[in-house]
């Protein structure tokens, strides 16, 4: 790249300005991809006149332009490094350089890279081909962007950054990119994303929104809804439980308010009364009349159950239904979690007020710059809970502040696992996840899903949990697998039915 005299002194000042002394010019074109050191480039004292020749030498060897990112990397709020750059359109255009140097600061990179990882590959990969499909130039996206069938977050930076740095406003694509996906993420990810392009947008002076949305965008873009149908099971006698289930056609957030739908079954009344032996028959039922609810709309729907203690372990997911000429299975079609009753319907307002204290400190450390050892040291791990001190497990988990809890062998003995959970209620914990049974082939794949990444977006958790129970489904010996004996309990105390919130719980009755 050659230089007009006016821009070699635009860029000799600017350099100057942004590396006022000799040490820091130095370790500049040392750690670049100029891999010098400044003595062997341009040699004297003089600041201005080592830039000079600095500029010079990289005319000479075509590294101007490693040497105008490698700067402007370090300084992007540098005004002169700013001004000089904000004109780079013009001096690329004249001097024939490809799109493949990109100014965008690396810095700016790294940011929302952290943050990427929080999200699901789904939706970045969607964001990308959206952005992709709205620059005129880049219809065939695939065809010239193959990388999007399997995308991962080096991909995407080679795409953004380097294949396709710029959009049709010659605003940068990668900050388009984080719009579009700001606007289909959960929170927090979305004040998140929004942040880090307010201050990219005013650091670098650019203009939002970078691009204008059309139909083609919203349709190819419908939100997911995350739906969730949730039925309270209240015993009637030692045979017969009474069902009532609502609907959140979506729920996003604590801090939103949510809408809810009753789900009734035709010819029976709000609470559908049943054997608990066709407890699975009728919640799949519910499971139907709430797909017609969400018909037409795009959804994960994931099944919360409110099951008194005596059935947390019983495995309704897995009972066989006859629908039509099909033999169905709640857990195998959908995302399925027991939830305790009684942490939600007693009088003990101990059991609902640990667990308001433990999801605030989980939400708390999830949110928070965390590791997998730090997850590590929050799970507790156990083999078998037979003859175990139920007080030392619940001072231990309560002290520890413990929030999952995850047992290889949950006990025979109806009356152990009953103590092991209320032992999980008495301690505030809101997650377990437990095997109904010893010896299994895949036991290992136990830790798997409780990592950093699903535990910070519990929709990732909630999936994870189901595909495990699925594939054991398509074995032939599935009884030997972990997921057709896993249990999974998770409570969040902000995401509850009408009938058992806070203020009204005296319409909800448990026990015999």
């Amino acid at each position: 790249m050659t230089l007009s005299g006016s821009k070699k002194k635009e860029l000799r000042k600017a350099l100057t300005d942004a590396y006022p002394s000799k040490a820091k010019l130095n370790r500049l074109v040392v750690e670049s991809d100029l891999s010098h050191n400044i003595d062997e480039i341009a040699f004297g004292e003089d600041l201005e006149d080592i830039v000079f020749k600095l500029i010079d030498w990289a005319e000479s060897n075509d590294k101007v332009d490693i040497l105008i990112k490698a700067a402007y990397d370090e300084n992007p709020n540098n005004p002169k490094l700013k001004e000089f750059v904000k004109n780079r359109q013009t001096i690329f255009d004249c001097a024939n350089i490809s799109n493949n140097f990109n100014l965008f600061p690396e810095q700016y990179w790294k940011e929302i890279c952290s943050i990427l990882v929080e999200i699901h590959i789904d939706l970045i990969t969607d964001a990308c081909r959206c952005t992709l499909e709205n620059i005129s130039k880049n219809q065939d996206v695939l065809g010239a962007y193959p990388e999007l069938t399997k995308l991962d977050i080096p991909s995407l930076k080679n795409i953004l950054l380097q294949k396709c740095p710029y959009n049709d406003k010659q605003a940068p694509t990668i900050v388009e990119f984080a719009e579009r996906l700001a606007l289909y993420v959960q929170q927090p990810y979305q004040n998140k994303l929004n942040g880090w392009v307010e201050t990219v947008a005013k650091q670098l002076n650019i203009k939002l929104p970078t691009y204008s949305q059309s139909n083609k965008f919203v349709r190819f873009f419908q939100p997911t809804l995350q739906s969730y149908l949730m039925i309270i099971v209240t015993p009637i006698d030692k045979n017969k439980v009474s069902l009532e289930a609502e609907l959140i056609p979506d729920y996003q957030s604590k801090d939103k308010q949510v809408a809810r739908i009753k789900i009734e079954l035709v010819n029976t009344q709000t609470n559908l009364n049943c054997l608990f032996t066709k407890i699975a028959d009728n919640i799949y039922s519910l499971i139907i009349e709430s797909r017609k609810k969400l018909k037409g709309k795009k959804y994960n729907l994931t099944i919360e159950v409110f099951l008194p203690f005596q059935y947390l372990n019983k495995g309704i997911e897995f009972d066989e239904i006859i629908y039509g000429n099909e033999i169905k299975h709640i857990g195998r079609e959908n995302s399925f979690i027991v939830r305790s009753l009684e942490r939600f319907s007693t009088d003990d307002e101990e059991y609902l007020n640990r667990l308001y204290q433990r999801w605030d400190v989980v939400e708390e450390f999830l949110g928070s710059s965390i590791n997998e050892q730090d997850i590590k040291n929050r799970f507790e791990s156990l083999s078998k809970v037979d003859n175990y001190n139920w007080d030392e497990l619940e001072n231990s988990w309560l002290f520890e502040e413990k929030f999952v809890i995850k047992v290889n062998c949950l006990p025979n003995s109806d009356v152990e696992q009953i103590k092991f959970f209320q032992t999980l209620l008495r301690a505030g914990v809101p997650i377990s996840l437990w095997a109904r049974c010893d010896n299994l082939i895949d036991i290992d794949k136990f830790d798997s899903f409780l990592t950093v990444k699903y535990l910070r977006n519990f929709n990732y958790f909630f999936e994870s949990v189901w595909k495990l129970r699925k594939v054991a489904y398509a074995e032939q010996d599935r009884v030997n697998y972990l997921g057709y004996h896993i249990g999974f309990l998770c409570d969040n105390p902000y995401r509850l039915p009408f009938g058992l919130m806070p203020e009204n719980q005296d319409f909800v009755e448990t026990g015999f």
